[in-house]
């Protein structure tokens, strides 16, 4: 009888990362295409975008952008501001998001 392995050993045995990793690195990438595009994109307007109005009891839920934000923070990027127009440091954050295992 097969014994039942869980995902952490079959990561650790195989030597690959796990899937959250390549998309938060995916994630951030896609939110510096954004970033970059012209101001007068519906997509930029969207993502910048904060609710008004009544909501529900408790926590508020957490936007795509309050979670890219903690990605960011994770990595050890702060003002992503100064960063999101140059490729190439771009880049490096997008790798590094996907390497940085916790």
């Amino acid at each position: 009888m097969w014994r039942r392995k869980f995902n952490k050993e079959l990561i650790e045995e195989t030597g690959m990362t796990s899937i959250k990793y390549y998309i938060r690195g995916q994630r951030i990438q896609w939110f510096g295409h954004i970033m970059r595009g012209s101001d007068d994109k519906i997509i930029k307007t969207v993502m910048s975008w904060k609710p008004t109005g009544k909501r529900p009891r408790g926590r508020p839920r957490k936007r795509w952008i309050d979670v890219v934000e903690e990605d960011l923070k994770r990595i050890g990027i702060d003002d992503w501001r100064n960063i999101i127009h140059d490729r190439e440091k771009w880049h490096g954050v997008v790798m590094a998001a996907k390497t940085l295992v916790e």
